[in-house]
């Protein structure tokens, strides 16, 4: 599950780099990575608080450590 959920992370995020200012410091292929990384710790935190975060919580939670910034 989690290497169908990498690839598919890559994938948006090749498909998607016009959208995304990130830093020359960072190689493009490290930010699947990176994503996923920050995605899972904010998942894991939820579940160890006593009242887990809402979807809202953490999508806020997740822009916020996110290294790069999205152009929508």
């Amino acid at each position: 599950m989690a290497s169908f959920f990498l690839t598919e992370f890559q994938k948006d995020i090749e498909e998607n780099m016009d959208k995304l200012t990130v830093s020359d410091d960072i190689p493009a292929e490290l930010l699947t990575y990176i994503y996923a990384a920050n995605l899972g710790a904010i998942m894991y935190w939820s579940q160890q608080m006593p009242t887990p975060a809402d979807w809202a919580q953490m999508d806020k939670l997740f822009k916020a450590v996110l290294p790069v910034k999205i152009n929508l």
